[in-house]
């Protein structure tokens, strides 16, 4: 595949992580742009933190279409600018929230069994078996209301990934 358009897809993949983080965030409270680029890298393990020219342009494009608003903020005889999540940016981020949920499902049990196939010769009956395993882990973890809802989502879906691994 040609490098130059998995990098395109991987930096419209990254930029749509971190601009849903960013809306998850500051739905938190206001930040500015360095305690956002600092959130993710403690949020990562330290694997990850943007640059500011990543950072920066993602939150002026998020503050354009009206989902974050900036205010001059003073603090230490420094101004900093701060960025608050507008109605239209929680709309959006429930949107997004609805939306990775299913996308997850979806990637898990269409990634999940070619990788159980690639990586450990699973047989087509045995491909038959993750599938109804899955579909009926799905079932039980539907839309979590609450954060010890998703734990037990969580961790249901990480024993069904245990007994295939």
């Amino acid at each position: 595949m040609n490098k130059r358009l998995v990098h395109e897809h991987l930096n419209v993949f990254v930029k749509g992580a971190m601009e849903f983080f960013f809306l998850s965030e500051l739905e938190r409270g206001p930040a500015s742009g360095k305690e956002l680029m600092e959130k993710i890298d403690f949020v990562t393990g330290e694997h990850w933190r943007p640059s500011p020219g990543t950072t920066y342009p993602a939150l002026r494009r998020m503050e354009k279409k009206g989902l974050v608003k900036a205010s001059l903020a003073k603090g230490g005889g420094r101004r900093k600018i701060r960025y608050c999540l507008t109605p239209r940016g929680q709309t959006e981020l429930r949107k997004h929230r609805s939306m990775r949920v299913e996308c997850g499902d979806i990637g898990l049990e269409v990634m999940l069994p070619l990788e159980m196939r690639t990586l450990y010769g699973f047989s087509d009956e045995e491909i038959t078996g993750l599938h109804k395993k899955l579909r009926n882990a799905f079932k039980k973890t539907r839309k979590p209301r609450n954060k010890e809802e998703s734990m037990k989502a969580l961790d249901k879906l990480i024993a069904a990934w245990r007994e295939f691994a």
